[in-house]
């Protein structure tokens, strides 16, 4: 087993310091379909950035959870380690709340920025300027993650709603081609 990785193949979670543990009564929901009750000491800028590793998994936790139950039951560690690979655990986003890099393609109709990327094609990376969503709250970017998902075929077609292990989640999300990057796998195990 890699260091920092559980039998489930996710991340293992570092300790908040005891002021800033949630608690499960922090995860309970106001609305079983909408907004979570946001965790102690845990806040973003205006953009949804989060100041710590820490601070991430903690305030996106409950929103994996909630996508895990969307999603056929991933183990929700695996969301966070591929939300926090795609975004730097919440310190670099493509756009406002955009912790997946979620391009704005023509079937998106929200708010969109423009940044640059790396993309690999035929086998070298090259940076492109793309448009990537952006969201008004971190509740509205993971439903939109969700229905992304949901509504694209081939993630259907890759076996993603089956994953129930990490491993399976991140090969399955690979053979989608949610990212060019021939690596993403192992970064996402490691």
């Amino acid at each position: 087993m890699k260091k920092g990785m559980g039998r489930s193949g996710g991340l293992q979670f570092v300790p908040l310091p005891a002021s800033t543990t949630p608690t499960m009564a922090d995860f309970q929901k106001t609305d079983k379909d909408t907004t979570p009750v946001p965790v102690p000491g845990v806040t973003t800028d205006s953009r949804g950035r989060f100041k710590t590793k820490q601070e991430f998994l903690a305030g996106m936790y409950p929103l994996a959870v909630r996508a895990s139950e969307k999603l056929g039951g991933v183990d929700p560690n695996a969301l966070l380690s591929q939300w926090g690979l795609e975004s730097a655990w919440g310190s670099r986003l493509a756009g406002k709340f955009n912790y997946f890099g979620i391009k704005a393609d023509a079937s998106w109709n929200g708010p969109k920025e423009f940044q640059s990327s790396a993309e690999f094609k035929n086998g070298q990376m090259k940076n492109e300027v793309s448009a990537f969503r952006s969201y008004s709250s971190a509740e509205e970017a993971v439903d939109d993650y969700v229905n992304f998902l949901k509504v694209n075929p081939r993630y259907e077609k890759a076996g993603l709603f089956k994953a129930k292990t990490s491993d399976e989640w991140f090969t399955a999300l690979k053979a989608a081609g949610y990212a060019t990057d021939p690596n993403y796998v192992n970064k996402l195990l490691s």
